[in-house]
């Protein structure tokens, strides 16, 4: 009868690929006010742009109102769930901890019961009352990544006159499509030639 003895190696288990990219990218955060600082813009424009823009028209596919914000931040509501963009966007609560990490984590508000949860975390996403004001800027210290703050930068340079309205016209639940896009004139015909333009680069 003849014994071998063998060395054998096992290697470790190799983590999972998705968490392996993942551990090796790392986002720049800047507070809302640098970001805007940055921008040369007002802290109102800014958290209007990258979260929901509606314009009504008509003369659009939905004419009680369509989104022509980027979206890296949402509310929850009555009928759909809120999100903010992990990469471009994060709420650090107070104290430094990021929002959504704590062991009450609920999310943020945007209007009086709206919620706001973290998309692609491991929070629960229930809703936080954080008080009477509503806001999701309220209570929160807001983060944006380089990369957030180039694409609002982008959208402002092709399409400045949303800001320009927006400044101009506070903030508001539905924008006139000409009062935001068709110019000192608020020409129509103009407001829906830009808002083709606007919706085309959001999809790009």
């Amino acid at each position: 009868e003849v014994k071998l003895t063998l060395d054998v190696t096992i290697p470790e288990a190799e983590p999972p690929f998705a968490k392996a990219i993942a551990a090796t990218v790392v986002d720049t955060y800047v507070p809302l006010k640098v970001a805007c600082r940055a921008l040369g813009m007002r802290v109102s424009v800014f958290k209007q742009l990258v979260g929901s823009l509606r314009v009504a028209d008509e003369r659009l596919a939905e004419p009680r109102g369509v989104d022509v914000g980027l979206q890296l931040m949402q509310p929850t509501l009555r009928h759909s769930d809120g999100y903010q963009l992990l990469g471009y966007v994060r709420g650090v609560a107070a104290g430094g901890q990021e929002e959504g990490k704590d062991e009450d984590d609920t999310g943020v508000k945007w209007f009086d019961g709206d919620t706001l949860k973290i998309v692609g975390d491991v929070a629960d996403g229930e809703a936080r009352d954080e008080g009477q004001d509503g806001d999701a800027f309220v209570g929160v210290e807001w983060e944006f990544t380089t990369k957030a703050v180039g694409l609002v930068g982008e959208y402002v340079r092709r399409f400045p006159e949303v800001a320009e309205g927006l400044d101009r016209l506070g903030r508001m639940r539905a924008y006139d499509l000409g009062d935001l896009l068709g110019g000192p004139a608020g020409d129509g015909e103009v407001a829906l030639a830009r808002y083709e333009e606007l919706a085309d680069w959001l999809k790009a």
